[in-house]
């Protein structure tokens, strides 16, 4: 909080990342006490004051603030700013061990093993092993036979 002050004094106006920002070190210093979670929500609801538009980053770190100290009727009210604000709002309730609806177990699905493969350049040979001759494993040496 103190360097969104140091900021503002310094004439640079904090956007959206740097409130986002604040908005999350407040959630997570909210557990020993409502005022950080407060301080959270202060944020959020000010940014629109300050002409930015609150990002779903912004919503859930205030969230968590409110979580955290357990003021649900505060997280239901940033819920109907939210949608109010344009945000189309899907709410989970419990926790869902498989979050993607894609039953496929293996998310990718390029079945090569290796994800990096170098690709060929045309018209090149592999590069030989140090002491590895291309004549059938006899080297050669420069001279006249």
């Amino acid at each position: 909080m103190a360097l969104l002050g140091t900021m503002e004094a310094a004439g640079v106006m904090p956007g959206v990342v740097s409130l986002n920002a604040a908005i999350l070190a407040c959630a997570r210093q909210a557990e020993g006490g409502g005022d950080k979670a407060a301080q959270a929500v202060s944020l959020l609801r000010g940014m629109r004051g300050r002409g930015l538009t609150p990002n779903a980053r912004s919503y859930n770190a205030a969230f968590s603030a409110c979580a955290r100290v357990g003021d649900w009727r505060t997280a239901e009210t940033l819920l109907e700013d939210m949608a109010a604000g344009g945000a189309t709002v899907t709410v989970r309730l419990g926790s869902d061990p498989n979050p993607n609806p894609n039953p496929n177990p293996n998310p990718n699905p390029n079945p090569n093993p290796n994800p990096n493969p170098k690709p060929k350049q045309p018209g090149r040979r592999p590069a030989r092993r140090r002491g590895q001759a291309g004549n059938g494993g006899q080297a050669e040496l420069g001279g006249h036979a």
